[in-house]
């Protein structure tokens, strides 16, 4: 039998800029979300902050690894 994978992906332009740049928001979701998919998280989610030298140069990055795959977002 083959198995395939799957990727998903959200794109959130023009959504809530407070909660894209929630990085409390973002840990909590990566903390959750394989629960909820019924995958195997393996460590705890990480998740970083970065400023630009310029203003608009912003974003979160996180990442949680599950045995599956892993699952990361990028602000």
């Amino acid at each position: 039998m083959l198995a395939f994978g799957q990727h998903l992906m959200v794109d959130g332009y023009g959504g809530s800029k407070a909660k894209l740049q929630d990085l409390e928001l973002v840990y909590s979701f990566l903390e959750s979300y394989p629960v909820e998919m019924q995958m195997t998280k393996i460590m705890p989610p990480y998740v970083f902050k970065y400023s630009g030298l310029k203003p608009e140069d912003w974003g979160i990055s996180g990442v949680v690894l599950i045995a599956e795959s892993h699952i990361s977002i990028h602000t």
